[in-house]
This record gives structure tokens, C-alpha cells and sequence, in this order.
């Protein structure tokens, strides 16, 4: 006879259960990373028990890491057209787990009998399930741009083989049911009305930034977020910040600086415009972080991409953050990058998607604005072309009527931003692969050869030693002429070092071998320190 369980309705009440319900439990640890969590659902006993760190929200029967367009009071990130972040709901009859709305994080499964592992990392997954990523299969990083390229995963998870020879189960911008019988369902996110015109457009977002902002501070939450928004002088957090200051948000972060020490992408005098305080990070702060901090950023694709954004940390623990991330894709006007189902098919770099395991450790939520109601792309696209955004379009290659208009109806001045596109993300594969090997990446792919077939231990061993100095070298040299370009106001040299950096740059990191094993580098890294982080557990409870 299967024991007596508490449930939960969807407002938090308690209600009869019956007999084949699943019981939600908590095991905070409050040494794992403070965003973190994993449920390990057990067939035999009927019940989830979630470990999760320090900053993830919990209540009877439901838990939240992030926020969403509605009181944080109610719990009801279930019914939320926008989530950043990710949580469960007990339902009675199973557990309900919410996704993000965008794609750049995704839920996490994995099964093994009569047990199933929830989590929103991919590497705390593998640690509570005694697993790790198979080195004889290299293909991690295509398989997680292919799913940054083709959008919302429905009934069709991107499935990668674990060293255990298990399937581990990616769920993008899709919910989840599972019941006591472990199977799991997906569920659409809800999403919102579709704009028909800009003023809708910009109403949706700015309502959905102040519910973000209000969910965040609540003080209904156990630790309020601090809140934040970044500024730059291109489009897209410039139209965030916008929308943030609306908002009640008083805090802009920028940078400046890049590895040559030539000014960068700084958005301070737009922020202070805005009514914002500054803060001004280096872009190349991040140099002195440890190698388990680059570990967190290799282990998403491209991830190395977004390597400055380390700076954050520990300023930022238990923040949420504005970003303009997908507006470079959404409100471009020569071209639709984003189509049905916030698919990306010609996404090459999709750098957001490697701040997943460094936000989770940071304890930091990042609100990436221009995914909000981003599921319509093709009707906001037709309102960035339309009669109306005229007056707003520049008719140049750098054309973003939309977040322009945003930004200069909150009094900038049209020549203060948007007027070309920074690299202010200025990390390249060269260097990355370079920081590796001082940290003991070469033995690693040493190691790894050895469990290889033949001839791709052949071909892992000739690109490690000759192929990639090549690349590395011309990659130097693209850079130099790129920066010289852009320093002397010579555009096609700078066009030219931008197209042999970045051409360089995306053959490298998705086709060469040793820059794709940095993924099983740094995702055994993470799961060395989660394990470590449970084990602490363990031990003070001994």
C-alpha cells in the first residue's frame, strides 16, 4: 500500500492526494552552486526529492530559481508567458517543470530503471546520476549549436549519449509533466497575444519587463534579487535598458576596454542619460579568473564568447539582469534570423546559451528582453518593416528600426548609439584553447585519444599539433587588421579582419576536434565540483 502523501494545488493549498501521487521534498545544500537544482524522481518510493542551492525559492509542493511575468506571491510561474528560470510544481497527480521561455537554457532529463533525474544543468545531472559526457563521441558542441538552430524542442529533445551508454534528454522552451510511472510529457509554454502593431509590441515588452522587475523584488521572496540592466552603444541593451528604467531600474552595467586597450562598446553616457548609475567592467577582466571559471563557459556552445561577463561575479549574487540577447537576430531589418518556433537556422555563435553553469554558480538570472514574445518573430519582423517605422530606419546594414525607436522616444540623441557594431565580446577560440592548454588541456586530449578509434585518435593528435597554430595565427592577423580598421576609419581592412576572424573563429570551434572536446573538458570539470559540493553535504550530515 503505497504511503500517505501531501499535494498541492496550483495556489499552494494543500488538497487530498490520491494513492498514486508523487511527494515534492527539499534538500538544499548550501554548497551548490545557489541557482542550481536537480529532482531525482523514484518509481518504488513515489516521491521527488529536489537538492537544490541556497537561492533557489521553495514553497510547499512548488520551487522557482529566476523570475516571471506575474507575482512572485502566487507562485504561478506555470501559467507565465515569460520565464527566466526554471522550477516544478507538484500537481497532485505528478510534477509539472517549467522551462525558460527562450532557448538558451533548457530542462534536463536523464533515466536509468526505475529513477529519473530533472535538473536545469547539464553537468549537476550527470553528478547526482553518477554519469559523465563520452569521450568517444565528439560531436557535443554541433549538437547544442543544432539546437540553438532549430528552436523550441517540443516532442523532439535533443537526445547526447552519456559515458554510461544512457541518452541525456534536452528540453528547450518546453514544460514538462512526469507522473509516478516516470514518463515524461511535454507541455507548450504558454505564450502572448501576437502585436499587430508597434505600440503593442512595445506595450508587451515593457509590461512584461515591469512584471520581471516587480516578480524579482517581491518581497514575498524568501532573498529579494537586486536588479540590474546592462547598456551598450548598439541597439539591443540600449532598447533594454529603456524598458528596464521604465521599470524601476536603477543600476546600468557596461564595459569598456578591449584586449588592445582601444575603448570599447561603453555605454556609460547612455545610461546616465537614462537616469541610470554606472558600472564599468573591463572587458578583459576576465584573464584573471581561475580555470574552473572558464570551465563554466566552455561547457556551453560558444560559450567562450561571453567569457567577459565572469566580471559580474560575486557583485552580482542574487541579481537579475537585463540583456539584449536575440535582438541582433529579432529586430534586424534587411533579414528574419529568427523564424516559427524560435529557430535560428543561421545562428553560428550562439555565445548566451554558455552562460548557463556560470549564472548558476553566480547566482545571477539573466532576463534576456528581446526573447519576450519573441515565439511571433515574423509579425515583429513585418512592424520593423513597415510604413509606420520610417521615420525610425536607417536604410544601412546596421538597421534596427524597433529598438530605435525605443530609444529615441526616452530622449537619446539618434547618433549616440547604433551607429556600428562593436566587438565588445572580444574573447577568440585562439586564446581560449590557449588558456586550456596551460591548464592541462593537452594532457586531456592526450587522454582522450587513447579511447578513440584509430583514425580519429590520428586526426585529434595532427589538428591539436598543426592545424590549429595555422588557425591561430591567421585569427592574430584578422584581429590586428580588424582593429586597425576600425581605429583609422578604414572600413573595408576592418570588414575584412571581422570576416576572417569570425570565419576563422566558427570553422574552429564547431569543426576542429580539440576546440570541440573543451566541452567534455569543462563539463567534467563541473561535475568534478558538483560532486565535491554533494559530498560536503554528506560529510556535515555525518
Amino acid at each position: 500500500m503505497p504511503p500517505t502523501l501531501r499535494t498541492f494545488d496550483d495556489a499552494g493549498h494543500e488538497s487530498a492526494a490520491p494513492s498514486w501521487a508523487i511527494r515534492l521534498g527539499f534538500r538544499p545544500i548550501e554548497a551548490l552552486a545557489p541557482l542550481a537544482w536537480c529532482a531525482e524522481i523514484t518509481r518504488e518510493h513515489g516521491d521527488a526529492v529536489v537538492v537544490h542551492g541556497p537561492l533557489v525559492e521553495t514553497a510547499p509542493g512548488r520551487f522557482f530559481e529566476g523570475v516571471w511575468d506575474g507575482p512572485f506571491g502566487e507562485f504561478g510561474a506555470a501559467g507565465a508567458c515569460t520565464t527566466m528560470g526554471t522550477g516544478g510544481a507538484s500537481t497532485g497527480d505528478g510534477i509539472h517543470f517549467v522551462a525558460p521561455s527562450h532557448t538558451y537554457e533548457s530542462l534536463v532529463t536523464l533515466a536509468d530503471d526505475d529513477r529519473l533525474w530533472v535538473s536545469n544543468s547539464i553537468a549537476l545531472a550527470l553528478a547526482v546520476s553518477g554519469d559523465g559526457p563520452d569521450r568517444t563521441y565528439p560531436w557535443y558542441h554541433r549538437d547544442l549549436l543544432g539546437l540553438q538552430r532549430r528552436g523550441i524542442t517540443g516532442d523532439h529533445p535533443l537526445s547526447l549519449p552519456t559515458r554510461r551508454g544512457r541518452r541525456l534528454f534536452l528540453h528547450a522552451a518546453t514544460d514538462l509533466f512526469v507522473g509516478p510511472d516516470l514518463l515524461v510529457v511535454t507541455r507548450p509554454r504558454p505564450q502572448p497575444p501576437v502585436p499587430g502593431d508597434f505600440a503593442e509590441y512595445r506595450a508587451l515588452l515593457a509590461d512584461a519587463v515591469a512584471d520581471l522587475v516587480g516578480n524579482a523584488t517581491d518581497p514575498a521572496r524568501t532573498r529579494p534579487l537586486q536588479v540590474a540592466t546592462t547598456t551598450s552603444t548598439g541597439y539591443d541593451s540600449t532598447a533594454s535598458s529603456v524598458l528596464a528604467s521604465e521599470a524601476g531600474v536603477g543600476t546600468s552595467i557596461t564595459f569598456d576596454r578591449d584586449r588592445r586597450g582601444v575603448p570599447a562598446d561603453c555605454g556609460r553616457a547612455i545610461a546616465e542619460r537614462l537616469g541610470l548609475r554606472v558600472e564599468v567592467h573591463d572587458t578583459g577582466s576576465w584573464r584573471q579568473s581561475p580555470d574552473s571559471v572558464i570551465a563554466e563557459f566552455v561547457a556551453g556552445t560558444s560559450g567562450w564568447a561571453m567569457l567577459p561577463m565572469a566580471a559580474l561575479a560575486p557583485s552580482r549574487t542574487g541579481s537579475l539582469v537585463f540583456l539584449g540577447t536575440l535582438g541582433d537576430e529579432l529586430w534586424r531589418r534587411e533579414r528574419a534570423d529568427v523564424d516559427r518556433a524560435l529557430a535560428r537556422p543561421h545562428d553560428d555563435e550562439p555565445a548566451p546559451a554558455g552562460l548557463r553553469e556560470f549564472r548558476l554558480r553566480a547566482g545571477i538570472v539573466f532576463a534576456h528582453v528581446p526573447t519576450i514574445g519573441a515565439i511571433h518573430a515574423r509579425a515583429i519582423h513585418a512592424i520593423g518593416r513597415s510604413p509606420e517605422m520610417e521615420p525610425w530606419t536607417l536604410h544601412n546594414e546596421y538597421d534596427r528600426p524597433i529598438p530605435r525607436r525605443i530609444v529615441e522616444e526616452a530622449g537619446v540623441p539618434r547618433a549616440a548609439f547604433g551607429q556600428t557594431s562593436w566587438n565588445t565580446i572580444d574573447t577568440q577560440t585562439p586564446e581560449i584553447l590557449a588558456r586550456l592548454r596551460a591548464a592541462g588541456f593537452d594532457d586531456f586530449l592526450d587522454e582522450s585519444a587513447r579511447q578513440l578509434p584509430r583514425q580519429w585518435a590520428w586526426r585529434l593528435r595532427l589538428k591539436r599539433y598543426g592545424g590549429d597554430r595555422v588557425l591561430r595565427a591567421a585569427a592574430r592577423h584578422g584581429a590586428t587588421w580588424w582593429g586597425r580598421g576600425h581605429r583609422y576609419g578604414l572600413r573595408p581592412v576592418a570588414d575584412a579582419g571581422q570576416w576572417a576572424v569570425a570565419t576563422i573563429t566558427r570553422w574552429q570551434w564547431h569543426r576542429s576536434l580539440p576546440a570541440l572536446y573543451t566541452f567534455h573538458w569543462g563539463t567534467e570539470a563541473l561535475v568534478r565540483r558538483y560532486r565535491e559540493q554533494l559530498a560536503t553535504e554528506a560529510g556535515d550530515a555525518d
